[in-house]
């Protein structure tokens, strides 16, 4: 009776554990591809340097929204001000993305981490590249993948 209890509950978790699984995979490949294209539309946003646009696609948070080069901007609004004042000094910025990975952690939760360079070009005409790594915490809400925390890291320009 023992032995029946402990089988039946072992295939009881197997079965949550596989289902869990195969949904994810089911589900991979379309919800990847809606992951990348929100990121794109982002991407197309810091490259109109359009920190509104860009921050549409941020959720309200105030327990860490962006990590950027070992600072740690708690909230949403200080993350959007940070962004704003980086663009008053643009004159023009583009990404050259090297790879894009997306993990799938639940139906509804992605990490995506994109890595590449980008160029920018200061108002007083300087330009730069520099390398950069970034990882970004999405949610799906209501049909949108939007992120909750964003982490980047680049050397600083010279």
């Amino acid at each position: 009776m023992v032995m029946a209890g402990v089988v039946l509950a072992v295939a009881t978790v197997w079965l949550i554990v596989s289902s869990s699984e195969r949904r994810l995979d089911r589900m991979d490949a379309a919800e990847q591809q809606k992951i990348l294209a929100a990121f794109d539309r982002m991407r197309a946003a810091a490259e109109k340097l359009d920190a509104e646009e860009l921050f549409g696609h941020v959720v309200d948070n105030d327990q860490g929204a962006l990590a950027s080069n070992g600072q740690l901007l708690l909230t949403r609004a200080d993350a959007l001000e940070r962004t704003r004042a980086n663009f008053r000094g643009l004159a023009a910025l583009k990404y050259r993305i090297a790879d894009r990975r997306v993990t799938l952690l639940a139906p509804d939760a992605a990490v995506l981490v994109v890595t590449g360079e980008s160029e920018a070009q200061r108002a007083d005409g300087r330009a730069f590249t520099v390398p950069f790594v970034h990882s970004i915490v999405m949610i799906e809400r209501d049909g949108a993948w939007r992120v909750v925390h964003s982490h980047q890291s680049s050397p600083a320009p010279r």
